[in-house]
């Protein structure tokens, strides 16, 4: 029993240490397109697509309201991990997850139950929004069930401080447009994440992309920022990615759901 606990002991303490870029690819099997993809948002509804342009949405009405309806009606909502999504969990109950850096809002590695500091949102997440104005955070489910009240959600936190017109005295509501926690065409990825990244690629052995075609940047960078610290690098996707006769990279094009299982039982015995 001595010798079984201590091979468990130091199997544990010499397991790879492994960061993950999740793309959109993870979540089709939990019923949500690919956003860029043949059924997604940007080629089949152009509208929605252009709303998400930042200027776009900050000054048309109309675009903030096709939006949020877009939104409100997202399959994300009701949407359920998928065995890849488990399988990461499990990567993490087993001490060999460093990080997971999703490309996704959808939200649901957070549903997995993995811990917040492990994700990282690199396109941000539709779970919660901002006052454009003065910052404060609003439930961005609360905001879509009221649309039918208030198409284009606008901040209602009240300002003892700011001067009404109206009533010619100090107090009134921010009025400040709602934007969903999620970067928009024209915004930059947060800093934070970007720090976040580099620091867990200082420290991992393996970096795995998972359901990315990577071809957005700076995502599709960073397979190479990994390869130039002489990282491993893992990339499963159904469709080819620019790293496919990269020599040095190991392509899966396989439906993720069954390639995870078999990456993280080896991750975790070899």
């Amino acid at each position: 029993m001595q010798l079984k606990q201590s091979m468990k002991y130091v199997i544990i303490a010499y397991m790879r240490n492994i960061t993950i870029i999740n793309g959109a690819g993870i979540s089709v099997n939990a019923g949500i397109s690919a956003f860029r993809g043949i059924t997604g948002a940007w080629t089949t509804e152009p509208d929605v697509r252009n709303a998400f342009n930042l200027n776009v949405f900050m000054t048309k009405p109309k675009a903030r309201a096709l939006l949020w309806d877009w939104l409100a009606h997202s399959p994300a909502w009701n949407a359920e991990p998928t065995i890849a999504h488990q399988e990461i969990k499990r990567l993490n109950d087993n001490k060999a997850l460093l990080g997971v850096f999703t490309q996704n809002f959808d939200g649901l590695e957070a549903k997995t139950g993995l811990e917040p500091d492990r994700i990282h949102y690199l396109h941000g997440n539709m779970l919660t929004s901002s006052c454009q104005h003065c910052g404060r955070k609003y439930d961005t489910r609360a905001l879509c069930d009221n649309l039918v009240n208030e198409p284009e959600p606008h901040c209602h936190a009240w300002n003892e401080k700011k001067w009404n017109k109206r009533t010619q005295s100090y107090g009134k509501e921010c009025g400040g447009v709602i934007k969903p926690d999620i970067v928009f065409f024209g915004e930059n990825l947060e800093k934070h994440v970007i720090n976040a990244f580099n620091e867990c690629l200082t420290w991992t052995d393996e970096l795995w992309v998972i359901g990315s075609s990577l071809q957005v940047f700076p995502v599709a960078d960073m397979p190479k920022q990994a390869l130039l610290l002489n990282k491993t690098v893992r990339i499963v996707n159904m469709s080819a990615t620019p790293y496919d006769r990269n020599p040095r990279v190991d392509c899966i094009h396989e439906d993720i759901d069954a390639a995870l299982p078999v990456m993280v039982d080896r991750a975790l015995t070899d």
